[in-house]
C-alpha cells in the first residue's frame, strides 16, 4: 500500500491497509474529505493515538481494514444538521482482536474530538478491574501523544482523564455504580458486556444521554453463555440489524460469530471471528496482530481435553455456547482401565483421600488415591446408600451395583454415618492416609471423630477457586492415561454424568441433570486437591508432581 504523496511503503502498515486521504505527516491530500466526519475520526486515531502493547507500543495507531470500516461507518453518516446518526455501536468479535485498544480510541475521541463541551465519557464494565483495563490503555495513549498529553490531566488513582479547558472527563466505572443517577453521558464505552449480571448499569447509562446532541455507546464483547442476559438481548437485536431484519440506522453492528455447523478445528473457519488473525509474515508486515499459532495450540489442546472445546468455540470462534460442557471423553476414561490391580496390592501404601458426605438419603462416596512413582495414580472407590433408597428404586443402576457389591447398603431409611466412619477407620489402619479432604458443611461430627483418632482432615470448599486446579489435574491425568481407576462401574457412570461449570479460566464438576449422581467424582477432586497442596520436595509420596 502506497500512501498518496509518500514514495515508500508506510513503515507501520502493509499493502492491505488501504488508501488514506492524508499522508503520514498529517497533510490532507483530498481536500473534499478533510471535513468528512468519518475520515476526520480516522485521522484522529491515526495521527494522535499510538499502540500501547508489545512490539507495537509507541507506533501510530494505523487502523486495520476492519477497524477503519468501523470508524468510517460509525462517524461518517450524519443528518441534515450534521449530527451523527449512529448512536450505538455493537462489536462482537473473538478474543484478542484489539477491542480494548479500539474502545480506548473511541473514548479519547469522545473526550477530545467530538465538539462536546463538558463531555462525560464513561468506561463501564462488570467490576473495577475490568473497567480499568480500557482506562489504562487510554491513559497510556494520552501519555504517548505529545499533543494529547498537553491537553489532559491523568488521575490514575481514581481512573480519570480530564481534558483541560473543556471541562470534559473520562471516568472508568464498575457495575455497582448503577445505583448512581448523576450521569450525563456523552460517550459510553461498555467493555465485555457478556459479563454483566443484569441490565442495571446499561439502562442507567443509556437513560443518562437524553440531553446530549449526538451521544454514542460503543459496546464491545465476546460471545457469552447466558441467553437470558442483557448481552444476548443486545446480540439478538444487533444480529437482526446486521441481517436487515430490523431497519435501524442508529445502530452500527459488527457481529462475527462463526457458524455453529463449522468444523471448529479447521483453521479456515477461524478468520471470520478473528479479523486481526495472521501468521508471522502477516504480523511482521503489519497486516495482523492476532497470532495464528496461539489458536492452533489451543485447538490442539482442546482435541485432547474435550472440556476445552466449548471454551475454544466461545472465546475464539465467538459462538454463544452452553455454560456447561461435557467434561471427560468416555473413550479416554475407558482407556485408563486397562491396567488392573488387586486392592490388596495397595496395602500399606500412602494415599490421599476425599469424601463426599451426602445428605442422609443419598449416595456417599470415599476416594482413596495412591500416587505412583511414574506419575500415575491407582485408586479405590467406596460408595454407600441407605437400604430405603435401594428398595424404592429396584431397577436403578445404583441398586444393581449394590446387589453386585460395588455399593455398600446401610440399614434403615437414612445413611448410617457410623458405618462409614468405621470403614474409614479400617482404611486408615490398612493404608497410610496422609490427608482426608471433605466438605466443611457435611457431617462435622463424623469428621471430628476421625480427627480425634489422629487422621489428618482438611476442609475443601465447593467453590471454583478451590476446585479448579484439582479438576484440571484429574482431566490431565485421564488424558495422559495416568488415572488407573480399575474399571469401577459406579465411578464410570458418575463421570459420564459430569458437566463442567466454567467461569473464565475457573471450573468445577457439576451434575448435568438434577437426578444424576457425581459424588465419586467430587470425592476424587477433594482428594486430588489435598495431593496438589502437598510439598513435593519434603514429601516423597508425592513425587508425581
Amino acid at each position: 500500500m502506497r500512501w498518496p504523496g509518500d514514495g515508500d511503503l508506510n513503515p507501520y502498515a502493509g499493502e492491505a491497509w488501504g488508501w488514506r486521504p492524508y499522508d503520514r505527516d498529517g497533510r490532507w491530500l483530498s481536500p473534499e474529505l478533510e471535513f468528512d466526519p468519518g475520515w476526520m475520526a480516522a485521522y484522529f486515531f491515526e495521527q494522535f493515538l499510538s499502540h500501547t502493547k508489545g512490539r507495537w507500543r509507541g507506533k501510530p495507531f494505523i487502523l486495520l481494514p476492519f477497524e477503519l470500516e468501523q470508524v468510517l461507518n460509525i462517524y461518517g453518516p450524519v443528518d441534515s444538521r450534521a449530527r451523527r446518526i449512529v448512536r450505538t455501536a455493537y462489536v462482537e468479535h473473538g478474543r484478542k482482536n484489539g477491542k480494548s485498544e479500539m474502545a480506548a480510541g473511541h473514548a479519547l475521541h469522545g473526550l477530545f474530538a467530538d465538539r462536546e463541551q463538558a463531555a462525560e465519557v464513561y468506561g463501564a464494565a462488570f467490576d473495577r478491574d475490568q473497567a480499568a483495563l480500557v482506562y489504562r490503555v487510554a491513559a497510556d495513549m494520552v501519555e504517548l501523544s505529545p499533543a494529547l498529553s498537553e491537553k489532559a490531566v491523568i488521575r490514575r488513582s481514581t481512573h480519570r482523564i480530564i481534558a483541560k479547558g473543556s471541562g470534559s472527563i473520562y471516568r472508568a466505572i464498575p457495575a455497582d455504580a448503577a445505583g448512581s443517577h448523576g450521569f450525563n453521558a456523552s460517550r459510553i464505552i461498555f467493555d465485555e458486556v457478556h459479563t454483566q449480571r443484569n441490565r442495571d448499569l446499561w439502562d442507567v447509562l443509556q437513560t443518562s444521554q437524553g440531553t446530549r446532541e449526538q451521544p454514542l455507546t460503543f459496546a464491545i464483547t465476546t460471545a457469552g453463555y447466558d441467553k437470558e442476559s442483557i448481552c444476548y438481548e443486545l446480540h439478538d437485536y444487533a444480529s437482526k440489524v446486521q441481517s436487515g431484519v430490523v431497519d435501524d440506522p442508529s445502530w452500527f453492528v459488527d457481529v462475527r460469530n462463526t457458524p455453529e455447523t463449522a468444523e471448529w478445528r479447521d483453521p479456515s473457519n477461524w478468520s471470520f471471528s478473528n479479523p486481526a488473525l495472521g501468521d508471522d509474515a502477516d504480523i511482521d508486515a503489519g497486516r495482523a496482530f492476532r497470532r495464528l499459532d496461539e489458536l492452533q495450540r489451543m485447538a490442539k489442546e482442546a482435541e485432547q481435553r474435550p472440556a476445552l472445546i466449548n471454551t475454544f468455540r466461545n472465546l475464539y470462534l465467538n459462538q454463544w455456547t452452553a455454560a456447561r460442557s461435557q467434561w471427560i471423553d468416555m473413550s479416554a476414561w475407558d482407556a485408563n482401565g486397562s491396567e488392573l490391580y488387586l486392592e490388596s496390592s495397595l496395602d500399606g501404601a500412602e494415599c490421599y483421600a476425599g469424601i463426599d458426605l451426602s445428605s442422609i438419603h443419598d449416595v456417599t462416596a470415599l476416594w482413596l488415591g495412591f500416587p505412583q512413582a511414574d506419575g500415575s495414580w491407582r485408586m479405590i472407590w467406596r460408595f454407600w446408600l441407605p437400604a430405603a433408597w435401594v428398595a424404592m428404586r429396584p431397577t436403578h443402576a445404583l441398586s444393581e451395583w449394590a446387589r453386585q457389591g460395588h455399593i455398600t447398603v446401610t440399614d434403615g431409611d437414612v445413611i448410617d454415618f457410623e458405618s462409614i466412619q468405621r470403614q474409614v477407620e479400617r482404611d486408615a489402619e490398612r493404608f497410610t492416609i496422609r490427608e482426608l479432604g471433605h466438605d466443611p458443611w457435611q457431617s462435622t461430627q463424623m469428621i471430628q471423630a476421625l480427627a480425634d483418632q489422629g487422621l489428618v482432615t482438611a476442609k475443601v470448599t465447593q467453590g471454583m477457586a478451590t476446585l479448579t486446579d484439582p479438576t484440571k489435574e484429574l482431566e490431565r491425568l485421564v488424558a495422559a492415561r495416568l488415572f488407573h481407576h480399575n474399571n469401577n462401574p459406579v465411578a464410570r457412570w458418575m463421570v459420564d454424568n459430569v458437566v463442567l461449570k466454567q467461569l473464565g479460566d475457573q471450573m468445577k464438576p457439576e451434575k448435568a441433570k438434577s437426578m444424576d449422581k457425581i459424588d465419586g467424582v467430587v470425592a476424587a477432586v477433594f482428594g486430588l486437591e489435598r495431593g496438589l497442596r502437598a510439598d513435593p520436595v519434603a514429601d516423597p509420596a508425592v513425587s508425581w508432581l
